[in-house]
């Protein structure tokens, strides 16, 4: 939503249509909402390891520094050489983050689910050979 907000309010600005400035409109709109995601899946995890008030403070955090990262970006582009490492570093653990947040049902049952498509995928390449 940020993005959004951002992207719309920069295409009113004169001189916004250089090179420069459509490069900053495509980070804002590919990583602004990945860091948003980010964001929202640390603060998930640490609720559900009943971590609530890190979890808050956290997220409050690093929420309140995104966006103020952002606009400064706005401005000065030069800001994203410090936005995109802690998100590129950030993207591998968040894989951690939304699988441990899974029930141990659903993860069954995600897994069931998975054999059952990889059986089928493979009864079908059988026949599709014999034929």
């Amino acid at each position: 939503m940020v993005a959004m907000v951002l992207m719309f309010r920069m295409f009113e600005f004169e001189g916004i249509f250089t090179p420069i400035g459509l490069l900053n409109i495509a980070l804002i709109s590919i990583f602004t909402p990945r860091a948003e995601a980010l964001i929202t899946a640390k603060h998930g995890y640490m609720m559900l390891q009943d971590k609530r008030w890190g979890a808050i403070l956290r997220s409050t955090f690093w929420r309140s520094a995104l966006l103020v990262s952002v606009y400064a970006a706005v401005f000065q582009p030069l800001t994203w050489v410090f936005i995109l490492p802690f998100i590129l570093l950030a993207s591998p653990a968040s894989e951690v983050w939304i699988w441990e947040s899974v029930p141990r049902e659903g993860r069954r049952r995600l897994r069931r689910i998975w054999a059952d498509q990889a059986r089928e995928k493979a009864a079908t390449d059988i026949t599709s050979g014999e034929e």
